[in-house]
């Protein structure tokens, strides 16, 4: 189990990101969030199994209206949570 900060840099604001973010997390069985950040950027902090996380990034890099351009991405420490939500902070 590991939880990383992710922040995504591109064009992954007004595409229907965070909402992809929640529902792959789901499918995958990962918890966290993920928020708007006032740079255009979208940061996410998830937790699960590693091959689930890398399966949540790989799905979002093949959305048709979104466009990664970098990933920041930073090991933390495990949380107690059961689910993935928007922020809004």
């Amino acid at each position: 189990m590991k939880r990383y900060q992710i922040r995504f840099f591109g064009v992954v604001q007004q595409v229907g990101f965070r909402h992809y973010s929640q529902q792959f997390a789901k499918e995958n069985q990962c918890t966290g969030w993920v928020k708007n950040c006032n740079d255009g950027s979208v940061l996410m902090e998830i937790q699960g199994e590693e091959e689930r996380i890398n399966q949540v990034i790989t799905a979002l890099n093949s959305l048709r209206h979104a466009h990664i351009e970098t990933i920041e991405k930073n090991e933390l420490s495990l949380q107690n949570e059961n689910s993935f939500i928007y922020r809004f902070d």
